[in-house]
């Protein structure tokens, strides 16, 4: 199961890079609002229980995040994202995995450059998000789609590279602490 995270983060990094180099001045005009990344994080998954004999024996797991942005104003960003936050284990046996996929909106609180993403930023955020969740243990899912929301802040440097941290509560039963790298394009 690493081995298949790592192969797909390598794809997608390498995807980035390779896309980033690859406008020209014409598209540069265009695609100016557009931004992608890749994250790594850390998740907290806690598995309703439901009255089972299982029990949560470790919340904590690893995952990673993609994403899609566009700048709609000085003020506010529209993402779309993917996350695998890893795996709930449950004892006495089994584990409960967790993917989602939404959009959320972003809303820079603070931007040390009002007029570019240049410099440090800070935001909140909001969405939608539709769970997935895998087991081989009985469980019923009561809501696939849920409101998320989330934190986050980052610096962009004058290549328009971001290092950025956020956090996501995604439900009431799992949140994710995501460090990425994302790619502004047509800077």
């Amino acid at each position: 199961m690493l081995k298949n995270k790592k192969s797909i983060l390598s794809l997608a990094l390498a995807s980035l890079v390779c896309l980033s180099g690859t406008l020209t001045a014409d598209e540069a005009v265009d695609r100016s609002k557009w931004y992608a990344g890749i994250g790594l994080g850390l998740s907290r998954l806690e598995p309703d229980r439901n009255g089972s004999i299982y029990s949560v024996d470790d919340k904590s797991s690893t995952g990673f995040k993609l994403y899609v942005g566009y700048d709609w104003s000085e003020k506010i960003s529209i993402e779309g994202y993917f996350s695998d936050l890893g795996e709930a284990k449950m004892a006495p046996f089994g584990e409960v995995s967790y993917k989602d996929i939404g959009a959320s909106g972003l809303y820079y609180f603070y931007r040390e450059n009002e007029e570019r993403h240049r410099g440090w930023e800070g935001f909140l955020k909001a969405g939608l998000g539709w769970m997935k969740n895998d087991t081989q243990l009985p469980y019923e899912r009561v809501h696939n789609s849920h409101v998320m929301f989330g934190l986050g802040g980052g610096y962009t440097f004058d290549s328009g590279i971001t290092v950025r941290a956020d956090l996501d509560l995604y439900d009431e039963d799992s949140q994710f602490l995501i460090f990425s790298l994302a790619k502004r394009f047509g800077e």
